[in-house]
């Protein structure tokens, strides 16, 4: 509450109580401050009335409370950072449930060789996040709206035909029962059952595929920034010229577009 308190009163007052921060504490306001600057807000400054509203809840934490918030404060504003990243890729698609698509993860983190998944099921798995939150691990399994490949019943496997013509079946060597074997384990093939990710792989698969969205929502942000200071620049160079008809200043803003994406696709920026 001191730190939030002195913050209130101005930049000056918030630069004084970081110098008297001890060192977790001036390394977790920073690292939370960081975090809040690229949430797009600024940092909050409380009134004297909220503070008031808050002190007997830290309070009554005591100072190991305290210790805690200023240790975990940036995490949790680094969750938040995001979910919010996760919303705003979500939010873009017109139709999220079928449009939206997950970012590839690599090296197998948070995969089951027991459990069907594929592509789709990291996308559904990211919706699911966005509808129930971070660590809903039960609400995202049951969640019928989401059909998870690995919780559909497949059928069993067919029984083979009966060959008609000794030329229709594949030769077998003497005293082999090759042939047999695949009838036998064939016709007994049963459906295999639904299954789901255990909680352990699901948190390292969310947590990899929100590192990845993060990082595509970042570098779009990115480029969004640099295209609009360049348009800004480049439609500031055109008025400092006299201007140019309406219609020529449109073809050359498309021209430019498409310089943008040839040089965003050379880079391996997604768009």
């Amino acid at each position: 509450v001191g730190h939030v308190g002195a913050a209130s009163n101005g930049a000056a007052a918030g630069e004084e109580d970081l110098n008297t921060a001890s060192g977790a504490e001036a390394e977790g306001i920073l690292k939370a401050r960081e975090l809040i600057g690229q949430m797009g807000c600024a940092v909050p400054r409380l009134s004297k009335s909220q503070i008031i509203d808050l002190e007997p809840l830290v309070s009554a934490g005591g100072a190991e409370y305290a210790e805690r918030v200023h240790k975990l404060g940036h995490q949790m504003i680094a969750r938040l950072l995001a979910l919010k990243r996760l919303s705003d890729a979500v939010e873009r698609e017109a139709n999220p449930l079928l449009g939206f698509k997950a970012p590839p993860v690599h090296g197998g983190v948070g995969r089951d060789p027991a459990v069907r998944w594929t592509a789709r099921d990291d996308a559904l798995l990211l919706l699911g996040v966005y509808k129930w939150g971070y660590r809903a691990y039960e609400e995202v399994r049951d969640d019928l709206e989401l059909p998870f490949s690995c919780r559909a019943i497949l059928s069993a496997m067919p029984p083979p035909l009966a060959a008609s013509d000794a030329l229709d079946a594949l030769p077998v060597p003497p005293g082999a029962n090759g042939g047999e074997l695949f009838r036998q384990n064939t016709a007994g093939a049963v459906a295999a059952a639904p299954s789901f990710l255990q909680e352990k792989e699901y948190r390292e698969r969310v947590k990899a595929l929100m590192d990845a969205v993060g990082e595509r929502e970042r570098l779009r942000q990115e480029r969004e920034a640099i295209e609009a200071a360049w348009s800004a620049e480049w439609l500031a160079e055109q008025r400092a010229d006299g201007g140019r008809p309406a219609k020529k200043l449109c073809t050359d803003e498309q021209q430019q577009q498409s310089e943008l994406k040839r040089l965003w696709a050379t880079c391996g920026i997604p768009e």
